[in-house]
């Protein structure tokens, strides 16, 4: 399944002075390849990511010769930290993750998170358990598996299906990491292409 690790570059604005490209600055993170109904192959990932980028290139362990790609924003929901973005011709023909559902989700369902940790090249790979829900202020699902900078957006898989997007870990309470349900991202996409 196609997972890419985006490099997003953003520029430094700060009012009344003169641009200094010393300030400028690049941001890590993941994304993958799924299928959204009323679109087609899409690339998903977390809003905070891709958020005010100029530039968002992505690259894939699945073809390490090629040039990095770059990609546009489709549309995005802040407030569930996900964003849609549309693949290029070239990534098309890569295979997607298939979706399934994260309703039934409960405490100590093993679920493993896929992502480029740190900004790194090679993919990485972590398991852990759903410890619960966090239901206010931004509906996120709970887990211990390990979540790293540069592994947001990246999928949350259950039996090879995508239940959810990678949104944040807790840097003071170690193994305390949260994902947006697949179902919710599901949702906010259906409003983003209407």
């Amino acid at each position: 399944m196609a997972l890419f690790r985006l490099q997003c570059d953003f520029r430094c604005f700060v009012p009344q002075t003169p641009h200094d490209e010393n300030c400028d600055e690049t941001k890590m993170g993941t994304g993958f390849l799924a299928i959204v109904p009323g679109f087609g192959k899409a690339i998903l990932t977390a809003h905070h990511v891709v958020s005010n980028a100029v530039l968002i290139k992505a690259t894939t362990p699945e073809r390490p010769d090629v040039e990095a790609e770059i990609l546009e924003i489709v549309g995005y929901n802040p407030h569930l930290d996900v964003a849609l973005l549309r693949p290029t011709p070239a990534l098309l023909d890569l295979p997607a993750f298939p979706l399934g559902e994260s309703a039934t989700l409960a405490p100590q369902r093993k679920v493993s998170v896929l992502g480029f940790a740190g900004g790194d090249i090679q993919k990485h790979i972590t398991t852990g358990t759903v410890s619960g829900r966090h239901e206010y202020p931004h509906n996120r699902v709970r887990t211990d598996a390990a979540v790293n900078p540069g592994n947001s957006g990246g999928p949350v898989i259950v039996d090879g299906r995508v239940v959810g997007v990678v949104t944040s870990g807790m840097d003071h309470m170690q193994g305390t990491n949260f994902f947006v349900s697949i179902d919710e991202a599901r949702l906010a996409f259906a409003r983003i292409l209407r």
